[in-house]
């Protein structure tokens, strides 16, 4: 499914909003899986270890998979840190 910016912004505001054990959390990150203007925030989740563990693991494996074709340079450090 192709998402546009705005579904992006929703997505990553309402993951925000959720209390921090909250399943739906993975799932947000699991419907990010086909689009790269979500690397950022990806990136982002994996790096943070206060963030919901399985959200950090479903975001880790989508960047793991992604073709280094369409990875950001900074996605093979976010766990470097």
């Amino acid at each position: 499914m192709n998402r546009t910016v705005e579904d992006l912004d929703r997505l990553v505001e309402e993951f925000r909003a959720l209390p921090a054990a909250d399943d739906r959390k993975r799932e947000i990150v699991a419907e990010l899986d086909d689009v790269p203007d979500a690397l950022p925030f990806l990136i982002a989740v994996v790096a943070d270890p206060g963030e919901y563990d399985l959200a950090r693991v479903e975001a880790a494996t989508i960047l793991r998979l992604w073709p280094r074709t369409t990875r950001p340079p900074a996605a093979p450090r976010a766990g470097a840190c």
